[in-house]
């Protein structure tokens, strides 16, 4: 974990001191969005061995962002962004002669404290900015949740079985990786101080610990914020 943080440190120590001899602005970006996220390998149910396809799931990021912009087109920025996200789940359905169940509303959610760099570029004067980077994300909790319904034949019908059925909710944080390491690009349009910024974020660490299977949890993210100057 500490060789990531310090990746992250570095990178933005590094890249801040290449537009320092001009002219610069700082400020501070307060934004909030919604993110589409999902894992991009099979998820195997801790309940069964029948691995079934991941959908996108709708979470949240709200946080802020230090941005160092040059008289140029150059800058760089570092953020702290609480994030949900993980993963939702096809349903699939096990079965025998006499019984059957029906697995669904499965999600993996995940919670994460993340600090994301980037180096960012200007397109003119258009209020385009374009950035590429590093994150880092902190696990804070962890959580498995699915639907059980079982179904008896009886007499070639199935018969509902409310006693047998199920509704589960697991704390898996010890299955899974205390942090994620990830590569996020986007692009930002500013007007008037206010911000819309979209970003693309490649999982490169995998977010179980314990399991087989291994599982990257990549994500859509769109948000609003505004840009107050602080030089």
């Amino acid at each position: 974990m500490c060789k990531y943080l310090l990746t992250i440190i570095l990178s933005f120590l590094i890249v801040q001191p290449l537009f320092s001899q001009a002219e610069a602005e700082l400020s501070i970006k307060p934004r909030i969005g919604v993110m589409f996220s999902k894992v991009d390998g099979t998820f195997v149910d801790f309940v069964s061995d029948v691995a079934h396809d991941p959908k996108f799931k709708i979470g949240l990021a709200v946080g802020s962002e230090l941005h160092y912009q040059t008289k140029s087109l150059w800058g760089a920025s570092i953020g702290l962004f609480y994030e949900r996200k993980g993963s939702s789940f096809s349903a699939f359905t096990e079965f025998n002669n006499n019984s059957k169940w029906v697995y669904s509303d499965e999600s993996l959610d995940l919670e994460y404290l993340s600090v994301p760099v980037f180096a960012t570029v200007k397109i003119g004067g258009t209020g385009v900015m374009l950035k590429a980077g590093l994150q880092v994300g902190f696990l804070l909790s962890a959580e498995h949740k699915y639907a059980i319904d079982k179904y008896i034949r009886k007499n070639s019908t199935w018969t509902f079985d409310a006693d047998a059925s199920e509704r589960e909710s697991m704390d898996v944080a010890d299955l899974c990786n205390k942090f994620n390491f990830s590569i996020p690009i986007g692009v930002s349009y500013e007007y008037k101080n206010f911000v819309i910024d979209a970003e693309y974020s490649i999982g490169v660490m995998k977010v179980n610990n314990k399991t087989t299977n291994n599982i990257h949890n990549d994500c859509i993210s769109v948000s609003v914020g505004y840009k107050i100057n602080l030089k």
